[in-house]
């Protein structure tokens, strides 16, 4: 079918869930709302509007410090982070990292994404932002943020073409990286690529690659019919997303499986895939 034209990193708008966990809580760490040691505490599902916020797997570890939040991929940890941000501060960082804007990269059909604006946020959609609910964004955009935390907090504008060279006369027009924005200070971005290795350290364990320390995050997010979400496998998109090596970021892969067969979760069905790019 059409699908096979699709190229699915420009085009394919999606929640990206957990995955975007990173860019809320660099957020908090860069506006001095949070430190990696700030601890919060869960005992059970958050009430927020008409909805509980619950954590993955049920599970509330009473405090924990933001560095855990990431490690546990907390929900309720995400929605502290998110109160503490606000609806306008958050809102402006997160189109500061270039999602709901095309990154205008050399190729056809892009999508932009979408964020509603931030005066239209109900409390329960600004806990939400935090765990990457209730916004869409392309695969390329999710690199984008992920590479602007190793980039020393600056984002970049992405590009395929190298060069171009002119036939008739030889001369080659080179493509230079070009800069966007520094959107966190380099300390901030320091700051949570230390917090996203032990998120792979003491968390996400099966993404880890020997003798080499990797900076990022997985993400499950749900799918909906008839307004209600639907649960079990072949029902969620997953995504894993990781940079390395961490002392001198050489490249980010951005692994994601929509609806797999074997198991609902990030970790178990897209990891594995990152795995054996990663290694090799």
């Amino acid at each position: 079918g059409p699908e096979v034209y699709k190229n699915k990193v420009i085009q394919d708008i999606y929640e990206p869930g957990s995955v975007f966990k990173p860019i809320a809580m660099a957020a908090a760490i860069d506006a001095k709302e949070v430190t990696p040691t700030t601890r919060h505490f869960a005992s059970g599902p958050l009430k927020v509007d008409e909805f509980e916020i619950h954590t993955f797997n049920a599970t509330y570890n009473g405090w924990q410090t933001m560095t855990q939040v990431l490690e546990r991929s907390s929900n309720t940890g995400m929605a502290f982070v998110a109160q503490k941000l606000g609806r306008n501060l958050f809102y402006n960082y997160i189109k500061k990292f270039g999602f709901g804007e095309r990154t205008d990269i050399e190729l056809e059909n892009e999508e932009s994404g979408y964020i509603e604006y931030f005066t239209d946020w109900a409390e329960s959609e600004l806990v939400t932002h935090g765990f990457g609910q209730g916004i869409s964004v392309t695969p390329l955009q999710m690199i984008m943020g992920l590479g602007a935390i190793a980039n020393k907090g600056v984002l970049m504008k992405p590009y395929i073409i190298d060069k171009i060279v002119d036939p008739s006369t030889g001369s080659v027009q080179i493509t230079e990286p070009k800069k966007i924005e520094q959107v966190i200070s380099p300390d901030s971005a320091k700051t949570i690529t230390s917090m996203l290795v032990s998120t792979i350290e003491n968390g996400i364990k099966t993404a880890r690659i020997d003798n080499h320390y990797i900076a990022g995050k997985s993400g499950t997010a749900q799918t909906y019919k008839g307004g209600r979400a639907l649960k079990g496998v072949g029902t969620t998109m997953t995504t894993f997303a990781a940079f390395a090596p961490i002392d001198d970021p050489q490249f980010i892969i951005l692994a994601k499986i929509d609806r797999p067969k074997t198991t609902p979760w990030a970790e178990g069905a897209v990891v594995p895939v990152f795995k054996d790019i990663a290694t090799f």
